[in-house]
């Protein structure tokens, strides 16, 4: 799960059964957008809520842990591409557990436009494709299988970590 914010990155995880991950995934598409509706024709913020119901469930259930959480080296870009930056660490932390190769991987974002871009593996943006590309690099060389799924920001566990405070990452040399 990851997140930014215009001052740094947060990626979190925790673990999850299959049963799990089989039940979230009832409830959304293959671009990851949830197309459970309980409501009627009417749309209202209770049957929104009721949407969302099975992945805020979840991540109220489970114990998350920080994986990474640093402040941005760049200024000024934009977030949709702060977040696919953020999802790219995601996507390298998990890499670089060799535990966690040949597997699916259940990723959250609660970024819509990088959502689809990652689920997608291009954009109109040539930034963003520079960070695609490198990102889809990273999941067929540890042979990952992403399952790119939209949460809440209110629900998303890497919210706090993304509002890092204090001094900027050490440069590398």
């Amino acid at each position: 799960m990851t997140d930014a914010s215009p001052t740094g990155q947060g990626v979190c995880y925790g673990s999850m059964a299959d049963r799990d991950f089989d039940h979230l995934a009832q409830h959304a598409w293959l671009k990851g957008w949830s197309t459970r509706h309980d409501g009627g024709d009417e749309d209202r913020s209770d049957d929104l809520d009721a949407r969302f119901a099975p992945v805020s469930d979840f991540m109220h259930t489970r114990q998350w842990r920080t994986a990474v959480a640093h402040r941005w080296q760049w200024k000024g870009d934009h977030i949709t591409l702060l977040e696919a930056r953020a999802a790219l660490s995601g996507v390298k932390w998990v890499a670089r557990q060799p535990s966690l190769h040949h597997r699916r991987v259940p990723f959250f974002i609660d970024s819509q436009a990088c959502l689809g871009a990652l689920a997608k593996g291009r954009s109109p943006s040539r930034k963003l494709n520079r960070v695609l590309r490198c990102t889809a690099a990273y999941i067929g060389a540890a042979d990952l299988r992403m399952s790119w799924l939209w949460v809440p920001t209110d629900h998303n566990p890497a919210d706090k970590p993304s509002r890092v405070r204090g001094r900027k990452r050490p440069a590398r040399s």
